[in-house]
C-alpha cells in the first residue's frame, strides 16, 4: 500500500462507492462518502491497518452519510460537509421512510462546513474542494 492508492468499496446496501484515501504516513486515511455498508468499509480499513482522520461527503443524502456517525464515535475524527447540505442530511430518516427503505441513519453533525471553494489541510495533505451548488442544495433552502 502506498499513499497514492485510493481504495474503492462498493456498498451493497444502497449501491454507493466509498473511497479510502491513505495519507502520506501510510497509517491514516481520509474517508469519502461512507455509505451504508459499515461492515465492509470497516473490514477494508482494518485490512489496510489504517485509522481515519477525516471524512468528506459530497452532499447530505442518506446514502452518503449513513456510516459517518459510527466512524465519528469510533475514531473521533472531523466530518466535513457543505453548509447547505445540513438540512438534507437531517431529513435522511424521513426520506428513508418515504422510500420504504428499512434503514436508520444516526444523523451526524458536521465539524467543519465547506463553502463553495475550500482549500483544506489534514496533516500533510492539502485538499481542494469545489462543490458547486446544485438542485439538491437549492431544494434545501
Amino acid at each position: 500500500m502506498d499513499f497514492e492508492s485510493v481504495y474503492r468499496i462498493k456498498n451493497e446496501i444502497l449501491y454507493l462507492n466509498t473511497y479510502i484515501c491513505p495519507t502520506y504516513n501510510g497509517r491514516e486515511c481520509i474517508l469519502i462518502e461512507p455509505g451504508s455498508d459499515h461492515g465492509t468499509i470497516d473490514n477494508k480499513i482494518m485490512e489496510l491497518s489504517l485509522k481515519p482522520i477525516g471524512i468528506f461527503c459530497t452532499h447530505g443524502h442518506f446514502d452518503h452519510i449513513a456510516s459517518v456517525k459510527k466512524y465519528q464515535k469510533k475514531y473521533n475524527y472531523k466530518f466535513y460537509l457543505h453548509e447547505l447540505d445540513l438540512k438534507i442530511a437531517q431529513s435522511s430518516n424521513f426520506l428513508l421512510r418515504i422510500f420504504k427503505i428499512k434503514l436508520f441513519v444516526d444523523i451526524p453533525i458536521p465539524d467543519i462546513f465547506i463553502k463553495k471553494i475550500e482549500l483544506l489541510q489534514l496533516e500533510k495533505i492539502k485538499l481542494m474542494f469545489f462543490i458547486p451548488q446544485d438542485i439538491h442544495r437549492e431544494a434545501a433552502r
